[in-house]
């Protein structure tokens, strides 16, 4: 079967001028995708082209270029891509850095190289490198930073991460380059330990004492669980390396509801001052039906007179399972209560898919709300992106251009669709799976995120809490096929793709 490949110019441009200049500009990008095409070497390379005119004090500045090559394995998986940066004195592309992947069956990566190009002495630098497991969890991840102009390293950061006969995270160790030697320096180890159902009931934290050549403790938290795995406290200790001691210096109460959802969040400190422990500030949480926040009131603590007082609270509306509205109010007193602070609109089309963004906060000046902000994405017919624009407020409830992206495609030979990108970490497995599958968040903070399901066709199936790193989620009652699996802690979200056999 013939496939298709993107040859998408992705153009970024400040425009904050008149409509002949913006068409200018759009000349510019459409000019820069015929280069594009020039370079591109047909039937297995995809090409992006970036480039930029920044609007200041009337005039524009010189465009910059960038150009991204993926060369694919016949399965569609990136196998090597070059990055070049565009001289415009020159007119010419210089390459930059080159990466090297490899995919395991399932599509997640098993190992990444990324290598810097230095055009002066026409060699390669190694800038970092990535290598998974089968699981497709990190084992090795390394980022070296060159100095071009005086050729060595100037930093570097290493994690290397050693997991349980499970599969779950056991140890962590984080090393610094030493850039006399080059030679990796241990800095710092996260060491995790687990009940029978695989939840972190410990945590500690060493650092590395170099005068003593020995692990240091620094840091260590306990984590009790319910018979649900939901976590219900969370205990924070700091070694007293001068005591010898533990000192014991806040813990997290969770409280959960009927359906295993966050009720009630709770931060208690010690206090120096009064030697005992103190509420310091909690969270209450409202739900939907469905399993979709709708509300949290933010609250802390006034120890002298022993109440809890409101600082701010967060609401959600959402229209067939999608969020479209999402507002901030702040406590001002009893006197005022609630005042408004911050909005944002959402809109999605006929497909579901979100094609515009609306952000607002509250002016006292005016005793309304103002317009901050408005994102808007234009589809073809189809379903792939035409532009996305981004436009700021101006005063008079004008919107003005403030960058704006074109996207134009060409038919190849290639894989059917571009490498999946996610903005969450999150990792599933197995996949393929006749239906269970074992979701691990990267973030061992991440409390609360939620986990939604949906078809090839974006309809949503079913919502679950995600209370650990690490929890499973039964879709046996499904039948084969396709389907989504979203993460989201409520600001950013991961997508990935699951599939039942």
């Amino acid at each position: 079967m013939k496939k298709t490949i993107l040859i998408a110019t992705f153009i970024f441009a400040v425009l904050i001028g008149t409509a002949q200049e913006r068409t200018a500009l759009e000349q510019l990008s459409k000019n820069s995708l015929e280069y594009a095409n020039q370079a591109i070497v047909l039937g297995d390379t995809i090409m992006v082209v970036d480039s930029a005119l920044t609007y200041f004090q009337g005039n524009y500045s010189y465009p910059t270029y960038k150009s991204i090559n993926r060369k694919f394995y016949p399965d569609g998986s990136t196998m090597l891509r070059w990055r070049y940066q565009w001289n415009n004195a020159e007119s010419i592309l210089f390459l930059i850095s080159s990466d090297s992947l490899v995919y395991m069956d399932n599509g997640d990566i098993k190992e990444r190289y990324h290598k810097d190009y230095n055009s002066s002495t026409e060699s390669w630098n190694e800038a970092s490198q990535y290598i998974y497991n089968e699981n497709g969890f990190p084992l090795i991840e390394e980022y070296k930073n060159w100095n071009y102009h005086n050729s060595y390293y100037i930093n570097g950061n290493q994690n290397i991460y050693e997991y349980d006969e499970f599969g779950l995270l056991a140890k962590k160790y984080t090393n610094t380059l030493d850039t006399a030697t080059g030679y990796w320096q241990n800095s710092s180890l996260w060491q995790y330990s687990r009940d029978q159902n695989g939840n972190n009931t410990l945590r500690e934290t060493f650092e590395w004492n170099t005068q003593n050549q020995a692990w240091d403790k620094k840091l260590k938290v306990i984590q009790e669980f319910d018979v649900n795995n939901n976590c219900v406290l969370s205990e924070n200790y700091q070694w007293d390396n001068e005591n010898q001691v533990w000192f014991f210096y806040y813990k997290s109460e969770f409280i959960y509801n009927e359906n295993q959802l966050f009720d009630t969040i709770t931060q208690i400190a010690w206090s120096e001052s009064y030697e005992l422990w103190y509420p310091d500030y909690r969270q209450i949480y409202s739900w939907n039906e469905d399993g979709s926040k709708s509300q949290m009131i933010f609250q802390n603590y006034d120890m002298p007179y022993e109440l809890w007082l409101n600082d701010y609270k967060l609401n959600w509306e959402y229209e067939n399972g999608h969020e479209v509205f999402y507002t901030k109010k702040q406590w001002v007193n009893q006197n005022i209560g609630w005042k408004n602070d911050e909005e944002r609109y959402s809109h999605y089309n006929v497909d579901g898919v979100k094609d515009t963004t609306i952000s607002k906060r509250w002016s006292t000046y005016v005793n309304d709300w103002s317009s901050i902000d408005r994102s808007t994405i234009a589809f073809n017919e189809n379903g792939t992106w035409d532009y996305y624009l981004f436009e700021i407020s101006l005063d008079g409830g004008l919107w003005e251009d403030y960058y704006k992206s074109f996207y134009y495609y060409s038919p190849f030979v290639g894989p059917d669709a571009i490498p999946e990108q996610y903005t969450l970490n999150f990792k599933v497995y197995p996949n393929p799976s006749k239906g269970k599958f074992h979701l691990q968040l990267t973030d061992e903070n991440m409390h609360g995120a939620m986990a939604f399901i949906s078809d090839i066709n974006g309809r949503r199936i079913s919502t679950h809490l995600i209370n650990s790193t690490f929890s499973t989620i039964d879709l046996s009652e499904l039948k084969s096929g396709i389907y989504f699996l979203s993460v989201s802690d409520g600001k950013i979200t991961g997508v990935k793709r699951i599939i039942i056999n």
